[in-house]
């Protein structure tokens, strides 16, 4: 893997608690103010995650599957799983039991029980159904895992593609998803299922959480950083953080205004080149924001990014009526270092147990 990419971190954190925003003013019954109501936009952040995703895997593992052999697609599976499998589990076992314990009925104890077979094997990204989930953001890992299946394949299906197959690549990608996004606007069948988007039809809540939707976001990173690496990086600190202020001010702006709409499957094609712009603009380390966003903290932070997104969810449904925002905040961040330290040191002892 290369050197990390330290902005990325900060970027991820942000991300997270822009997410934690959106869940808590949901909880409560709104924002309050339309200015924070614009900012808790979960729907820009998690195509973010998605590009972003496949963005890094490329930089890491380019030049891992010049033979696409058994040997190396376990290895890279068995680190991705090692690293998001523990706290996915432990954060659905968690919802499990609190649904058990809040309404202990025969019904719910079922239910609830049925539905982790479900969801430890991932198979909760495929469907629209979504009350069968327990953790609700923990839909965004399973269908993560699958994009995951298709890496070491593509990876070495486009070794030593130039930056313009590159580019048609990401074009192709981006028609697609405007097909999809097409299709299921034409199919318009309402589900009262849905809870992501209140006027969303049954398709366009198939294209927000399945893998088949979702793998060409993931692309559509692969296919950027695959553009980036056979580019010239700008040498000069002065333009990437003119650069990065640009960016970060036109991002700020769209948010204040509400110019990406809230949660939106049809605004992805709006929210993918702001995307692209974002990753490209702090992927090279070099600016001021840069700087800033790569500082320690948030460094440590971005790194509990995955525990938080997958904590929180939990945390604001005991919590959101019952303890002041900011202090949920707070306790979801220690909640979230204390069990991630925990993973670390169960899996820690394991590996040398093993050995």
């Amino acid at each position: 893997m290369p050197k990390q990419i330290r902005s990325f971190s900060g970027l991820r954190f942000i991300a997270a608690v822009i997410i934690f925003l959106t869940h808590y003013f949901t909880q409560i019954g709104g924002a309050p103010n339309q200015y924070l109501a614009n900012i808790a936009n979960f729907g820009y952040v998690v195509s973010f995650f998605f590009i972003l995703s496949g963005f890094c895997m490329t930089l890491g593992y380019s030049n891992k599957f010049q033979e696409c052999s058994r040997q190396c697609t376990l290895s890279f599976l068995k680190k991705r799983l090692k690293k998001i499998y523990p706290i996915y589990v432990l954060s659905n076992i968690i919802v499990c039991v609190i649904l058990i314990v809040v309404t202990p009925t025969t019904k719910n104890i079922a239910i609830s029980l049925a539905c982790l077979p479900v969801t430890f094997t991932f198979l909760q990204s495929i469907t629209v159904v979504h009350p069968i989930m327990l953790n609700s953001p923990s839909w965004f890992i399973a269908t993560l895992f699958f994009c995951y299946l298709a890496t070491p394949w593509f990876l070495h299906k486009t070794q030593g593609i130039s930056i313009k197959k590159s580019i048609v690549g990401l074009l192709t990608c981006l028609g697609i998803i405007m097909l999809q996004t097409a299709a299921a606007n034409a199919m318009d069948y309402k589900t009262p299922l849905d809870h992501f988007c209140k006027d969303a039809s049954f398709w366009q809540s198939f294209l927000y959480t399945n893998p088949c939707s979702r793998i060409f976001e993931y692309l559509i990173g692969c296919f950027a950083a695959s553009i980036m690496m056979q580019s010239k990086a700008p040498k000069s600190k002065a333009l990437m953080s003119a650069v990065e202020i640009l960016v970060l001010l036109v991002t700020a702006f769209a948010f204040f205004t509400g110019s990406f709409d809230y949660d939106s499957v049809n605004m992805r094609l709006a929210y993918i080149p702001a995307i692209l712009l974002l990753i490209y603009s702090f992927a090279y380390d070099k600016g001021v924001i840069s700087n800033l966003l790569g500082n320690k903290v948030l460094v440590y932070l971005g790194n509990l990014s995955m525990a938080f997104y997958l904590l929180h969810f939990p945390a604001i449904a005991i919590g959101a009526k019952r303890v002041n925002g900011f202090l949920l905040f707070f306790i979801t961040v220690l909640v979230s270092i204390a069990t991630q330290a925990l993973i670390q040191k169960l899996f820690s002892s394991t590996t040398k147990n093993g050995k």
